[in-house]
């Protein structure tokens, strides 16, 4: 993990990024998040990110559950079995919130990973994770600037 962090031309390899997906929803359950179907075309993936379900799931990953454990803990720590991973670390809590951000953030249109935005992602929520722990505050400061980067490209 920390290799493809680095830009070490290791390959990320895929069931990294289905494992997070599949733990999203063992961690939250259908009842807290309804499933988003892989088929699904760009309305239905926007309408169901606007979803009252999908906000409060991504507001979750932020904070601390009951026991004092943030909630992209629980699924980083379900996407990386401890047979596979024996100690969680920030490089894979902040790969896990990388792509949380991605499916879940309403403010993002897609469900798509692009290396860029990944490694972006992982970036700045790696610092965060060296400094404390998840921040709220960095998703928006990232697709703020992505929001910059689209709007650019438009001019």
């Amino acid at each position: 993990m920390a290799q493809w962090i680095a830009g070490k031309n290791e390959k990320l390899p895929g069931t990294a990024f289905q494992n997070v997906e599949n733990s999203i929803w063992k961690v939250f359950g259908v009842e807290k998040l309804t499933l988003l179907k892989s088929n699904a075309g760009a309305s239905e993936i926007v309408r169901w990110k606007q979803s009252v379900e999908v906000a409060d799931c991504f507001c979750s990953l932020f904070v601390q559950n009951e026991s004092g454990v943030y909630w992209i803990n629980l699924i980083a720590r379900n996407a990386f079995s401890t047979a596979m991973v024996p100690t969680l670390t920030h490089d894979h809590c902040a790969f896990t919130l990388a792509v949380c951000d991605i499916i879940l953030n309403p403010r993002s249109q897609s469900v798509k990973y692009m290396e860029k935005h990944i490694k972006c992602r992982v970036e700045k929520f790696l610092n965060d994770y060296n400094s404390g722990g998840p921040s709220y505050g960095s998703a928006e400061a990232i697709m703020d600037e992505e929001l910059e980067e689209k709007n650019k490209g438009l001019e």
